[in-house]
């Protein structure tokens, strides 16, 4: 174990480590917590956007399944760095997990809506 005064002296005089290091944890737990907000208001978004074009019966090549999925998957990506950085509260990686999940189901509804044929085609059976 080393002694208490070697540890000071990896540091230049007048710099206090500690004070420091809390500052940072404080600004990476904003980014996490932005990122979480900015993944759930994508996807409920993206949930909407699609819910509409059900709605409107917009025929299958206006679905954009292909795009939302990336987008999706990036988006939900976007917070795992951060979280994995520091020692993030559970109500963060709860949060995350949600919104990781919701994400899945509307990339689920946006697909099944695509295979469904549109109301407002005409066919004959």
């Amino acid at each position: 174990m080393a002694h208490p005064s070697a540890r000071a002296a990896q540091w230049p005089a007048g710099t206090a480590r500690a004070p420091h290091h809390r500052t940072e944890v404080r600004d990476v737990i904003a980014l996490v917590w932005s990122l979480i907000a900015l993944q759930v208001l994508v996807v409920g978004l993206y949930a909407y956007r699609l819910i509409r074009l059900g709605h409107l019966g917009a025929p299958a090549e206006v679905h954009p399944v292909g795009r939302t999925a990336i987008a999706l998957v990036a988006i939900c990506a976007a917070p795992v760095p951060a979280l994995l950085a520091i020692d993030a509260p559970a109500a963060a990686w709860g949060l995350w997990g949600v919104g990781y999940t919701s994400a899945a189901l509307v990339h689920a509804f946006a697909d099944t809506m695509r295979d469904i044929p549109s109301r407002t085609s005409t066919g004959t059976a």
